[in-house]
């Protein structure tokens, strides 16, 4: 089975909104866009690392007609299938990231991660503390990507753990890779666009059929207090300046686009509107 000559890569950082553009692109690209948890479902979401020697060991996992490679991975898997890098990402405050994130799993059906926060009665601020203060033996290993910078983490290329703290050198392996190897970064609050910049690089008519994916029904954290808000953006200072960067690279990525980016959002704005009505109605 041929390898593909060139890939777009979405590194999606957990609860960042990645799912929306997989869902949307989906659309467009059918089965040339992969799901990388479908191509190992054994690999659990905090052995993100563990997918490069999963391609070594099978290459032919990949076909040649494949566009765009999605999920929770580490940068780095272009070397292994041989082809260019060509990355982008959505990041994310890190305060609203870790509320999506909890929300997310106090919503979820019952898990081995849900089952864990709950029989040790982990509240919020007790995940946001996790690992600096407050700790409980055999912990789920997502959350040494999801509570301190985890998002530098994945796009520097390592994940480590809580007890390997993010360093300035590990942030500067991270803003060179996207320097290097990035089409952008993009902001959570400007997903409708990251996404409509990401068809328009494939060459394909953004999906009209829009719609938000893996939204949190309930909010089981309220406003978080100014002080635990604090807290969680000087822990996760590396992912915050992360998210400056995320607004700088987007906005010089889609500087030749704009018109045609804002043309297709407001098309997305008026007919997204209408398919999630007719989609609520189940028509």
């Amino acid at each position: 089975m041929p390898k593909p000559s060139s890939l777009l890569f979405h590194l999606h950082p957990p609860k960042t909104g990645g799912k929306t553009i997989e869902s949307q692109l989906k659309i467009v690209l059918k089965d040339r866009l992969v799901r990388i948890s479908r191509l190992f479902p054994e690999i659990a979401v905090e052995d993100v690392a563990n997918y490069a020697e999963a391609f070594q060991a099978r290459p032919d996992k990949i076909d040649g007609g494949a566009a765009v490679l999605t999920g929770h991975f580490c940068y780095g898997l272009h070397e292994v299938l041989g082809v260019p890098p060509v990355y982008f990402s959505i990041v994310r405050d890190p305060v609203e990231r870790l509320k999506s994130y909890y929300n997310y799993l106090i919503n979820s059906e019952p898990y081995f991660v849900r089952d864990f926060v709950e029989r040790h009665r982990i509240s919020f601020a007790d995940l946001a503390h996790f690992g600096d203060g407050y700790m409980v033996e055999d912990y789920p290993r997502e959350f040494d990507i999801m509570v301190e910078n985890g998002q530098v983490r994945l796009i520097a290329g390592m994940t480590g753990t809580l007890a390997r703290p993010t360093t300035e050198e590990i942030y500067g392996h991270a803003l060179a890779n996207v320097a290097n190897g990035y089409l952008f970064l993009a902001p959570t609050a400007r997903v409708t666009e990251a996404m409509i910049a990401a068809a328009l690089y494939l060459e394909k008519r953004p999906s009209l059929r829009y719609c938000r994916a893996n939204v949190a029904k309930v909010d089981h954290v309220g406003e978080v207090p100014p002080e635990l808000a604090t807290y969680i953006r000087q822990r996760n200072l590396f992912d915050v300046q992360l998210c400056a960067e995320a607004e700088r690279s987007f906005t010089e990525y889609t500087r030749h686009l704009r018109s045609r980016i804002d043309r297709y959002r407001r098309l997305i704005e008026a007919t997204g509107y209408a398919y999630r009505l007719a989609k609520k109605a189940g028509l």
